[in-house]
């Protein structure tokens, strides 16, 4: 009968175990040196006796990662239990360092507007306990009272689609595909953004700097009023258009200010959109 192994790298505690059959026995080797271990995994997987891999960690790495890609080349059988979760593919470790990323990114920022209302604007707390999307109606509501024009917007990286079907001409369906995946830059204002708008608008008031505007021409005129109708549809409908592109708008054009029409300016639109108006 001819011997068959299994094998076992425990990363955490530095161990590789070795479950042999013909005769059944289990060997357990202790190492210090993570390099040495790495080396030791590596030369085990070459072995033409391996039937299966049982990886366990609590940490990503590309070296792990180039060895579930080996096995998978050769089908081999592995398992990597990651922390409390388990994964059997490259493509599962990949998309779990993917969503990893995300969430401390997203730990991150939430830590950092946590400081910055502490320190700078204590009475948003209230509103941040209740929900994220109260806080943000309320930055939001208190931005605009103030008469600042303090807008800012973050830039983010969006994946664009890999493949898809178009339709040419006389309707004929194409598909097409890329063997990489596009990056396209976007702008949003996040809850971050709002927090340091918020924060210059108080730090403005405070120190009596001039408004943008004043009530009264909020009151009395109507081009104003014309121009935060404006505001208004363009925020429900997501552009993120400033005060100042509202007036010259609506003093620009004698406009039908409808739910239906929204009106926004041209450098709020995409590259492709602005290509096409000229």
């Amino acid at each position: 009968m001819e011997r068959k192994t299994s094998a076992t790298f425990n990363i955490v505690n530095g161990e590789i175990t070795l479950a042999k059959t013909n005769p059944v026995f289990e060997q357990t080797s202790k190492y210090e040196d993570k390099t040495a271990m790495h080396k030791a995994m590596w030369y085990i997987l070459h072995s033409p006796k391996l039937i299966e891999v049982n990886i366990i960690s609590n940490y990503y790495s590309k070296d792990i990662l180039s060895m579930i890609k080996y096995c998978e080349m050769i089908g081999l059988y592995v398992e990597l239990r990651l922390n409390k979760d388990v994964l059997h593919t490259s493509t599962e470790l990949q998309s779990w360092f993917t969503i990893s990323q995300q969430s401390r990114e997203e730990f991150a920022i939430a830590r950092e507007c946590i400081d910055l209302m502490v320190k700078h604007a204590p009475e948003l707390l209230k509103y941040a306990k209740v929900s994220n999307n109260e806080l943000i109606e309320v930055l939001r509501s208190q931005i605009y009272a103030s008469g600042y024009d303090v807008n800012m917007q973050s830039i983010f990286n969006q994946d664009g689609l890999n493949s898809g079907v178009y339709e040419d001409r006389i309707g004929k369906k194409h598909e097409w595909a890329r063997t990489y995946t596009k990056r396209y830059e976007r702008y949003n204002t996040s809850l971050k953004d709002l927090l340091l708008m918020y924060i210059n608008c108080k730090f403005y008031k405070e120190n009596g700097f001039e408004q943008d505007r004043s009530s009264e021409e909020i009151t009395f005129s109507n081009e104003q009023a014309d121009a935060f109708k404006l505001l208004k549809l363009a925020r429900e409908k997501g552009y993120d258009i400033s005060l100042n592109e509202a007036k010259a708008y609506t003093s620009i054009y004698n406009m039908d200010l409808q739910d239906t029409v929204v009106v926004v300016p041209q450098s709020a639109c995409s590259l492709g959109v602005q290509m096409k108006m000229n």
